[in-house]
């Protein structure tokens, strides 16, 4: 549950059940104890069921006028007892459905904190990103395992408990009742491996192609590039053969278990018929009374039904186990420290990168020996074609991804940035800057001169709350365009005191040229003493920077200012030819 205990090391199935159950009670350790409580009386119910078949049988056969009260006071008895049953069930889901919401808001809560807290290069991990896939079933498993555990516990004891009455009735006919169970568990176990590898790659792979599909279909930025471009009949059709293929497997998965039902449904039929059979013939040899008939039927039946409940829960159990294990693991994951750039090193003056390597796991070297020096309260424009490395550098100093190879050593300080795929958050226009400062409640002269500052203030301003008007459609609030909420991420790197590092990957990709520079000197402006680092394709910026560097091929290619690399006549060069046209007067 808090990400104390991992799910390697759990291969036995029954070992992992337990040490979730531990972790249960460890965590909520009353209401476990007084749901076992409960759960007593259930299990007596089966034994109870037995003993009145018997009883009523018997006493059918044998009562007198003078023993017909003895009768009633029993038949009363067994109703008692079962009505007592019947009350402590209906307790026992009223303490398990408040169980159950308590553990499951416990369970989402402390996932969604450990997500949010996971170092950055987890996410581009195929496996880990699965495993949180997964995990977010978890927090409802949790409970519902707990529940099929105490049913397989009963289902188990109660097999036992019928095995010993049947023996009370001859010792042959436990022994053909153990050779049925003993089957059953064979066909189990083998059947769970194919089970394992039939739900990785056919049941959750479609879930997730439905679930990336539907995102697409429902999302509004979405639906209009999907109507200009008359891309509904492609996304419609994926996501249906997506929804189709997961439920044509999720019924493949079932049949599976409906296959081993059948198999051991026929097998204890058959014994189940012999040991009927065997047990009329004792009766009319007046070896055994009348009731051994009905009670016996009634093991029989019931243990039937117990025996594909019991590949009901195995099955779903499987399920649920897996969510956990995924849940376990990404509670295991390292953490990333809260520190923007790496931890900065108070004998430097600027920041030093050296010989540092990375490669995404799906692929080869991103960033290869790459090596560069940058002084405090440097601008330094990074370029480079798509590909490049460019924002993959910027990451790693940022802090999201770890070097592989080489060193990072930073004396400036903390850093904040605005990357390319900037959020959009449904909040108020003041909630949105504030979020720069950590969400920190600013006076409202400071957020307005930042919005003066990114040109947001004129348009707040007319607005019918101002600076508190609601944004997007989460509560009917006003639309911002795209431009606009990107100025609004400009406004919360303005908000943050702490960085001293700013970080701008296409920070104005959704303003025109001209705009571009316009933004691009008004940041340069209020991060004069700040070390900056600007990635763009358009090139009219570079020429403000103090130095340029050109990233190619995970190295940096050229570097200097706007006047040296044009002298050179190298890439930048001919990069920054191709887009003259857009800056010169």
């Amino acid at each position: 549950m808090t990400g104390r205990h991992k799910a390697e090391g759990h291969r036995n199935m029954l070992a992992f059940d337990m040490h979730v159950l531990a972790g249960l009670f460890r965590d909520y350790r009353g209401a476990v104890l007084l749901l076992t409580f409960l759960s007593v009386p259930q299990v007596a119910e089966g034994i109870l069921m037995v003993r009145l078949s018997e009883y009523l049988t018997n006493e059918v056969f044998r009562i007198t006028d003078e023993g017909f009260q003895g009768f009633l006071a029993g038949v009363a008895l067994f109703l008692a007892l079962l009505l007592g049953i019947k009350i402590s069930g209906w307790v026992f889901d009223r303490v398990y459905n408040g169980y159950d919401r308590k553990v499951s808001i416990h369970a989402n809560e402390a996932l969604l904190d450990k997500i949010s807290k996971i170092k950055y290069g987890y996410f581009e991990d195929t496996e880990t990103y699965q495993d949180i896939y997964m995990a977010g079933e978890a927090p409802s498993c949790y409970v519902e395992m707990l529940f099929l555990l105490k049913a397989w516990f009963q289902c188990a004891f109660m097999l036992i408990v019928y095995l010993i009455i049947v023996s009370r009735y001859h010792m042959y006919y436990a022994m053909a009742v153990a050779v049925a169970y003993l089957f059953l568990g064979a066909a189990v176990k083998i059947s769970t491996k194919s089970w394992d590898r039939f739900y990785e790659k056919n049941v959750v792979a479609w879930q997730r192609k439905e679930l990336y599909f539907e995102g697409i279909l429902s999302n509004r930025i979405n639906h209009s590039n999907i109507q200009i471009n008359r891309q509904l009949p492609f996304f419609a059709g994926r996501y249906e053969e997506s929804a189709d293929m997961e439920r044509k497997n999720t019924l493949k998965f079932n049949l599976m278990s409906a296959m081993i039902q059948l198999l051991s449904g026929l097998v204890f039929t058959v014994v189940s018929v012999c040991i009927l059979v065997a047990v009329m013939m004792d009766v009319a040899s007046g070896r055994l009374e009348i009731g051994a008939v009905t009670a016996v039927c009634t093991i029989l039946f019931s243990a039937l039904s117990y025996i594909r409940g019991l590949v009901d829960m195995f099955q779903q159990n499987y399920k649920y186990r897996k969510a956990i294990m995924a849940y376990e693991k990404v509670m295991a994951l390292e953490e990333a420290l809260q520190k923007g750039v790496p931890v900065p090193d108070q004998k430097g003056s600027g920041l030093a990168i050296k010989e540092i390597w990375y490669a995404y796991r799906q692929g080869q070297p991103v960033i290869k020996g790459l090596s560069g020096c940058f002084a405090r309260g440097e601008k330094v424009a990074v370029v480079g074609e798509n590909g490049s490395g460019k924002t993959t550098l910027m990451q790693l100093l940022l802090g999201l991804l770890e070097q592989q190879e080489g060193r990072i050593r930073n004396s400036v300080g903390k850093a904040a940035a605005i990357l390319q795929d900037f959020p959009e958050y449904a909040l108020s226009v003041r909630e949105n800057i504030e979020l720069g400062r950590g969400g920190e409640r600013m006076e409202e002269d400071e957020v307005a001169e930042i919005l003066k500052k990114v040109e947001l203030w004129d348009a707040v301003s007319g607005l019918p709350e101002g600076m508190d008007t609601q944004i997007g459609q989460l509560a009917q609030g006003t639309e911002f365009s795209k431009g606009q909420f990107q100025r609004l991420a400009i406004g919360r790197l303005l908000a943050d005191r702490e960085s001293d590092v700013w970080i701008l990957d296409e920070p104005t990709a959704y303003l025109d040229p001209v705009a571009e520079i316009e933004m691009y000197w008004n940041i340069l402006n209020l991060g004069k003493e700040k070390t900056i680092f600007f990635i763009s394709h358009r090139l009219g910026f570079a020429r403000m920077a103090d130095r340029i560097i050109v990233v190619e091929d995970g190295r940096i290619a050229e570097q200097g200012s706007h006047g040296e690399l044009m002298q050179t006549s190298g890439k930048y060069a001919a990069m920054y030819e191709t887009q003259r046209e857009w800056y010169d007067e």
